[in-house]
């Protein structure tokens, strides 16, 4: 007889777990991860004046562990979840919370001093965290923070070589190493009918006077036109590929199309096309790479879209001067 792994009593015959177990581990899994969700997005608000120190972080997110440790603890007992699910759940729990967190609005790097402090408290270091939605999207907002409110991106900006050569005063915000450029291509087909009068012959049979009126369809699709890497500044977007290498400068886009997967520009020209950049990133399964992360999509559209206005360009003058 198989001993449940929840409970440790005797499953019955070719049994591993009780079915009443299971469910009440998966209930609790659960409401663990709803509980260090809802803390984060909740009770990580940083108090106005507070002291901008290691130790006061350390206390603030002390206090914030305490707490939830208790009601982690309650619901581990009450539902006999193994010590394994109990990390993985934490580890979701702490995922979930900071990227809604993160997408709420720009990061302060201060409230991250206090969730990094957090992830410490329940056993996790930066490397375990590293690969979730939330580790991603706070490094996202973060750099937004640094080009919308704190002004100099500099200190939270990508540090990974690229292959172009920027403008002087130019920043570097990011580089996206796989990245797919396509272009929005209109085809057009002719539909229509017979026009004038028709006249019955016989039954089932009319003849129709006058010529055939064709009405034109536009169809539109995405081209690939490329693949490579693209970089973000504060004053350009670049891409590079095997055969196809350019620069736009925020002031030749009229317009940002949402993609949850890259970004969609149209230029100033005249009859522009969509330019879409569809970002790729390594797939969990270590297969061929996979349609980045919606947060992708959600940081390119804030970035550009903001350094995109006028406003916003003089803002960095201003700082220059």
């Amino acid at each position: 007889m198989g001993i449940c792994k929840f409970c440790g009593e005797s499953a019955g015959w070719f049994k591993e777990v009780h079915a009443a177990c299971a469910d009440s581990c998966r209930e609790g899994c659960e409401d663990i991860v709803g509980a260090v969700s809802s803390t984060i997005k909740d009770k990580l608000q940083l108090p106005a004046g507070h002291p901008e120190t290691p130790d006061w972080y350390a206390g603030f997110a002390s206090k914030i562990w305490i707490e939830l440790k208790q009601t982690v603890d309650q619901l581990t007992i009450e539902h006999r979840v193994p010590p394994d699910y109990v990390r993985k759940a934490l580890r979701k729990g702490w995922s979930t919370g900071t990227h809604d967190l993160a997408v709420a609005e720009p990061m302060n790097p201060n409230l991250w001093s206090v969730i990094t402090r957090l992830d410490g408290l329940m056993g996790f270091t930066d490397q375990d965290l590293r690969s979730t939605d939330g580790f991603l999207a706070a490094s996202f907002s973060m750099l937004l923070w640094s080009v919308m409110i704190h002004g100099d991106p500099t200190p939270f900006a990508s540090v990974q070589p690229h292959p172009f050569n920027l403008q002087a005063g130019e920043i570097l915000l990011i580089f996206l190493g796989s990245v797919v450029y396509s272009k929005e291509t209109v085809s057009r087909s002719y539909q229509g009918a017979y026009g004038g009068m028709s006249v019955r012959l016989a039954r089932g049979m009319y003849y129709h006077f006058g010529g055939f009126r064709g009405q034109p369809i536009d169809t539109s699709m995405l081209k690939e036109i490329d693949y490579g890497g693209m970089l973000v500044t504060t004053r350009c977007l670049y891409f590079g590929g095997d055969h196809t290498n350019f620069r736009i400068p925020y002031d030749h886009v009229v317009s940002s199309r949402p993609q949850s997967d890259g970004i969609g520009l149209f230029r100033s020209n005249a009859n522009a096309r969509a330019e879409v950049f569809t970002v790729l990133e390594a797939s969990s399964t270590g297969g061929n790479p996979v349609n980045a992360r919606p947060i992708f999509g959600w940081f390119l559209f804030n970035a550009t879209h903001f350094l995109a206005q006028p406003e916003v360009r003089a803002l960095y003058a201003n700082a220059k001067a």
